[in-house]
């Protein structure tokens, strides 16, 4: 798990990259805890907890996992789902709880059983399309927020078939709210472009977070012009180690819960989902490091991790979380060469959370709406639309059915689930492959040097 000699030789640049994943991830880890439902201190918690275990028992030594979008969206679905059904209460708190253990037991088992190599199987075009349905929940999540419009359902009896969830409108002035939303979102795209002006290094610019600068900035301007909008909530009222300790008790379900098989039935769909999708989200993030890293992730050993480390932050009051491709590509930067830096970023994050979670209630929710647009921007495949359009794949049949299996993936991960999306869209695709219609995408296909012909385009592999 661990050399020691690796990490005497590699603990300087370790300690840095950690201390730099914990400063850019405590701010996104609040944001995606108030986009799950949680809360801000959920989601911190889930950052560190998260960190910490996949670091010490996961399949590869220069990765970091954390709280992503690509959990965060789903799982707001599931807690909206679990107040719906219990209240705002210890109840429904061990509902939540209650499903992120099953969450992680799916996960435990589909390492054990090596289910890491069924992978390779999902195209990248569903993947394009569950991604790009992810970043659509986030945004009708926060716009939801700042404009106040509702969302819908449709039911077959008490099943849920299809519908949209929306988020709970923001208080005070909607234009104010609207404005710093977007003030935010500029402020993040303008400053990484403003350090590089500056003429600062890029290793100096990969520990300024933009989100983190950014919520600093807007906390200061609207609390010092005392703007009346909605601040954040942590989600819980904390005061001691021991009064945490209480928490974790109240949120951890009874055995008289865990054992009622109508809870049990209500919760298995959720955990299967959200299962489905931390194995998507870790694995493909994996392929992705693995190619920049040269080294190869033990699949089964990832999936056990993750199962773990889920199932122990929802019993801490956390969220859940999966590898990160945004802040495992920062480490790197940053020299991370051992599993160290993963456990620094955690321990850092709890001095974090301990040191300054109350200034966390300063925070506009309307900054966090911003950060959160941001974070559906990245997640969007922004490359296969740029390209449909400036290389005029539209003329291309075989382009079209790639977007429609993008589309369909997308349009039902937002109206139904991501199983029903991943699982049709899959079907869809090895039809289509089958008659010849269609072939997956590839990083190929954008590294193009020049256009090819249209009659030369095959319409197989």
């Amino acid at each position: 798990m661990f050399n020691f000699n690796d990490i005497k030789k590699n603990f300087l640049p370790d300690l840095l990259a950690g201390i730099a994943v914990a400063v850019a991830s405590v701010s996104t880890g609040a944001a995606f805890g108030i986009l799950s439902g949680r809360g801000a201190f959920a989601g911190i918690v889930g950052t560190a907890v998260i960190s910490i275990i996949v670091a010490f028992l996961g399949g590869t030594r220069r990765q970091i996992a954390l709280p992503t979008g690509t959990m965060s969206a789903p799982s707001a679905l599931m807690i909206a789902f679990a107040y719906d059904s219990f209240g705002k209460n210890a109840q429904g708190e061990q509902f939540i709880t209650l499903i992120m253990i099953l969450t992680g037991i799916f996960l435990i088992i589909g390492g054990i059983f090596n289910l890491g190599r069924f992978v390779s199987l999902i195209p990248e075009l569903v993947v394009y399309g569950f991604a790009n349905g992810l970043a659509g929940i986030i945004i009708i999540n926060q716009a939801s927020r700042l404009f106040g419009f509702s969302g819908f359902e449709v039911k077959i009896g008490d099943t849920r078939v299809l519908g949209i969830e929306t988020g709970s409108k923001l208080t005070g002035d909607m234009a104010l709210n609207i404005f710093i939303a977007l003030v935010t979102l500029v402020l993040i795209f303008a400053i990484p472009i403003i350090t590089k002006k500056l003429g600062l290094s890029e290793k100096v610019r990969a520990i300024l977070p933009a989100s983190l600068i950014t919520i600093v900035l807007m906390t200061v301007i609207t609390t010092v012009m005392g703007l009346g909008i909605q601040k954040t909530t942590l989600g819980v009222q904390l005061d001691s180690v021991g009064s945490y300790l209480d928490l974790i008790k109240s949120y951890f379900p009874t055995f008289a819960f865990m054992t009622d098989m109508n809870i049990i039935s209500k919760a298995l769909p959720w955990a299967l989902q959200l299962s489905v999708i931390a194995y998507l989200d870790t694995l493909l993030t994996s392929v992705l490091l693995d190619n920049m890293t040269g080294e190869k992730t033990k699949r089964g050993k990832e999936l056990v991790a993750q199962g773990i480390a889920n199932a122990i932050s929802g019993s801490m009051g956390g969220i859940l979380g999966a590898q990160s491709t945004v802040t495992s590509i920062l480490a790197l930067k940053e020299g991370m060469k051992t599993r160290v830096a993963g456990v620094v970023a955690g321990v850092v994050t709890i001095i974090i959370l301990a040191l300054f979670s109350n200034y966390v209630t300063l925070i506009a929710l309307a900054v966090f709406a911003g950060v959160l647009a941001k974070v559906a921007w990245d997640t969007l495949d922004k490359p296969f639309f740029q390209a449909y359009f400036s290389r005029q794949w539209y003329k291309l049949q075989l382009r079209n059915y790639q977007l429609f299996i993008i589309l369909w993936t997308a349009i039902l991960t937002i109206l139904i689930d991501l199983n029903v999306a991943v699982l049709t869209g899959t079907i869809i695709y090895y039809i289509l492959k089958r008659s010849n219609k269609v072939k997956d995408i590839s990083q190929a296909d954008y590294d193009e040097v020049k256009e090819q012909k249209l009659e030369d385009v095959l319409m197989y592999d």
